[in-house]
């Protein structure tokens, strides 16, 4: 699917990085992102296609 010119998105994301000991690190990301559709071209959409959310965990231990 691509975008027209009357179609727009927006997106935002929150990446943190936290060092808990020399080699382990913990790793956050959220994100969300929003689509405003053009209805004349694609029809009505609804919510489920319009947004997307992230939420990642991560451990990284390196030796």
């Amino acid at each position: 699917m691509f975008l027209t010119d009357e179609d727009s998105a927006w997106e935002v994301n929150f990446d943190h990085t936290y060092q808990i000991y020399e080699n382990l690190t913990f790793i956050l990301e959220m994100g969300y992102i929003r689509l405003d559709l053009d209805e004349d071209t694609w029809g009505a959409v609804g919510e489920d296609l319009n947004s997307a959310k992230k939420l990642t965990f991560n451990l990284v231990y390196e030796f």
